[in-house]
């Protein structure tokens, strides 16, 4: 799994959990906008905030009961259009960041190579 040192910003605003991030090495900046839904998850849409960007989607953290993480999936569109979902992994400290990718990777229903082979083949049918 791929990781990206950014700073995150998290504040409130009407009643709404908002993030930004803050130097990202590859300069893809983003703003979330969130609402805290029961069993401390945030539900939301993150949007680029690139001049002349409309790069989009959804995301959906559950809060580490002691908040000092947040683990789930952000969804959006590949550059070829194609859709994509990422896991994503927010700590408050480095040294949380291993395992909140540990109970993401725990989270995952994960099926075995042939049901998957065998939903493709349907698919494909």
């Amino acid at each position: 799994m791929e990781t990206v040192g950014e700073e995150i910003e998290i504040a409130m605003r009407l009643g709404k959990i908002r993030m930004r991030n803050r130097k990202n090495p590859m300069g893809d900046d983003y703003g979330v906008d969130a609402e805290v839904a029961e069993d401390g998850y945030l539900i939301g849409s993150w949007r680029s905030l690139r001049d002349g960007a409309h790069a989009r989607g959804s995301v959906i953290l559950l809060v580490n009961p002691l908040g000092n993480l947040m683990y789930g999936f952000f969804t959006g569109l590949g550059h070829t259009g194609e859709r994509t979902f990422c896991g994503w992994v927010l700590a408050r400290q480095e040294e949380d960041l291993g395992r909140g990718v540990e109970l993401l990777r725990n989270a995952i229903l994960a099926p075995p190579d042939s049901v998957l082979h065998r939903i493709a083949s349907n698919v494909q049918a």
